[in-house]
C-alpha cells in the first residue's frame, strides 16, 4: 500500500476518534445544572416550584441535591464510544488487508487467549549445521498464534511484561520444554567444569528475528546466582557439580533490554566419578590417521593480543564424518615456534564457531590460544617453517559434544601453513577480526 493511502487510513482514524471523543464530552458534561433545579427525569426548569415534586411529569426526586444533577445523553455517549471504537479499524485497515482481522486484537489479549502449548507449534526442519549448532525451524499451527509470533518479531516487540507472560505461560503448558532449553548430557564428571549450550529456539518458540542483542541468559548452577552470560549458538562452561553431590540442576535467567523475563531449572544431572562412565576414548594410531585425515591445514594470526588459529579450508564443507571421523574432537592445541610453546588452548572442532568470505569460498574454523607467557608480546613472522602445532585430544572439551558419547584421544603434530600478518591475507584477517568481536 502506498504512503499516501497510508496517510488517508491514519487521517481519517484521527477524524473518528476526535469526533467521537468530542461527541462523548458534550453528551456527559455539556448540559449541567449551573446553579437551577431541574427534573431528575424529565430536566424541565423546576426553579419556580417548590417541593421536590416535577409539576410536568409528576416524578418526586428523592432529595433536593437530584435536583442539580448534570444531564447525560447516553444515547450520544453511545453513538461517540462507537465512533472513538470504530477508528481502531480505520487504523489497522492497511495491516488488515494484508494479515487479516486479528490485527485487530490487542497484543496483551492475545498473549492470554493464543494456545502457546507444544501442539501450537509445527517443527518444520531439525538439523545440524556444519559447525555444530541445532537450527530448529518452528511454525505457528494456528491462525491465532501465528498473529502473535509476526507481532513477538516484528519491528515493535513485546516489552518486558509482555516477555514474562508469554514465557511463563508457554513453560507452564509445556513443561517439558524446560529440556529443550538447558542442552547439557543427563550425567557429568565431578571436578570438570559443566558444559552447557541455551536453545534457542526452545525458550523463544519461532525464535525467528529476535535480535541477540535484546537479549542476555546467564547460567550457572542451581542454587548459586548464574554468572555465565551466554549466546546463541555458544557452549559455556560453568563451575563444576558441587563437591559430594549426586545430582544437581542447571539454572537460567533470561533478560530482555535489561529485565528479567524469565528464570527457571533444567532437568536433574547425574554425577559420576570418573569421565570413561559417559564417553570412550579412542587413541590408536588408526584413529588418530582419521582425524589428521579430517583437520585442515591451520593458518595462524594475532589479535587482540591473542593467538588465533584457523583451519582453513576453500570449499564449504566441514563435516568431519566424510572422513569416517564421527568421534568428538575435543582438542588441546600447543602453538610451537622453533622449539618453544607460545601459546595453547582448548576448543571443539565440531562446535568452534567459524566465518565464511562467501565471494570467495573460503572457510575458517577458529580456535583462540593464549599466550604461554602472558608478559610477552605476541607476534608472528611469515616464515613457516618456524611454526608447528601440536593437537592432542582432551576428554573434557569433548564432553561438550552431546550427541556423541565417544571422542578422539590421540595427538599429532602438523605444520603451520603459513603464518599471516595484518598485511600479509587481507582477507583471512578481516575474518579473523569478526569472530573476535563476536567472541567478546
Amino acid at each position: 500500500m502506498s504512503f499516501q493511502l497510508s496517510w488517508l487510513w491514519l487521517i481519517g482514524a484521527g477524524v473518528l476518534a476526535l469526533g467521537g471523543s468530542a461527541l462523548t464530552a458534550w453528551a456527559l458534561f455539556s448540559d449541567r445544572s449551573r446553579g437551577r433545579k431541574r427534573c431528575p427525569k424529565c430536566w424541565y426548569d423546576m426553579s419556580a416550584t417548590a417541593g421536590l415534586k416535577c409539576p410536568e411529569c409528576g416524578r418526586e426526586a428523592r432529595g433536593e441535591q437530584r435536583l442539580f444533577r448534570t444531564r447525560r445523553r447516553w444515547r450520544w455517549v453511545v453513538v461517540g464510544v462507537g465512533l472513538v471504537v470504530g477508528a481502531w479499524p480505520v487504523l489497522k485497515a492497511p495491516e488488515m488487508m494484508k494479515h487479516g482481522w486479528m490485527v485487530l486484537i490487542p497484543t496483551d489479549v492475545l498473549l492470554r487467549i493464543a494456545p502457546i502449548d507444544q501442539a501450537a507449534f509445527g517443527a518444520e526442519k531439525n538439523n545440524l549445521s556444519p559447525a555444530g549448532w541445532e537450527w530448529t525451524s518452528v511454525a505457528p499451527r494456528g491462525k491465532m498464534l501465528a498473529e502473535l509470533m509476526r507481532r513477538v518479531y516484528g519491528s515493535d516487540p513485546l516489552s518486558a511484561r509482555q516477555w514474562r507472560h508469554f514465557l511463563n505461560r508457554y513453560f507452564h503448558r509445556y513443561p517439558a520444554a524446560l529440556g529443550q532449553v538447558i542442552r547439557t548430557r543427563p550425567a557429568w564428571p565431578r571436578d570438570i567444569p559443566v558444559a552447557v549450550r541455551v536453545n534457542w529456539s526452545g525458550l523463544f518458540p519461532s525464535m525467528g528475528t529476535v535480535n541477540d542483542a535484546d537479549v542476555r541468559a546467564t547460567v550457572g548452577i542451581a542454587g548459586y546466582e548464574p554468572a555465565r552470560t551466554i549466546r546463541r549458538g555458544e557452549t559455556a562452561r560453568i563451575e563444576a557439580p558441587p563437591i559430594n553431590a549426586s545430582t544437581f540442576s542447571v539454572a537460567i535467567r533470561v533478560e530482555w533490554r535489561g529485565e528479567l523475563i524469565w528464570e527457571g531449572v533444567g532437568p536433574v544431572i547425574q554425577v559420576v566419578d570418573r569421565i570413561d562412565q559417559i564417553a570412550r576414548g579412542y587413541d590408536g594410531v588408526g584413529a588418530t590417521r582419521s582425524v589428521r585425515s579430517a583437520v585442515f591445514q591451520p593458518l595462524v594470526a594475532v589479535d587482540d593480543g591473542r593467538y588465533v588459529v584457523a583451519f582453513h579450508r576453500s570449499c564449504c564443507h566441514l563435516d568431519v564424518s566424510q572422513n569416517d571421523v564421527d568421534w568428538a574432537l575435543g582438542m588441546r592445541l600447543k602453538l610451537i615456534q622453533g622449539d618453544r610453546v607460545v601459546a595453547d588452548g582448548t576448543g571443539l572442532y565440531h562446535q568452534v564457531q567459524f566465518r565464511t568470505n562467501a565471494s570467495f569460498g573460503n572457510m575458517f574454523v577458529f580456535f583462540v590460544l593464549s599466550p604461554v607467557n602472558p608478559s610477552a608480546k605476541p607476534s608472528i613472522t611469515n616464515q613457516s617453517s618456524y611454526w608447528k602445532l601440536w593437537i592432542s585430544g582432551d576428554g573434557p572439551t569433548a564432553l561438550s559434544d552431546f550427541s556423541r558419547n565417544e571422542y578422539w584421544d590421540g595427538s599429532f603434530e602438523m605444520d603451520v601453513l603459513k603464518p599471516v600478518t595484518d598485511t600479509g591475507d587481507s582477507y583471512f584477517t578481516a575474518d579473523v577480526r569478526q569472530f573476535l568481536q563476536y567472541a567478546n
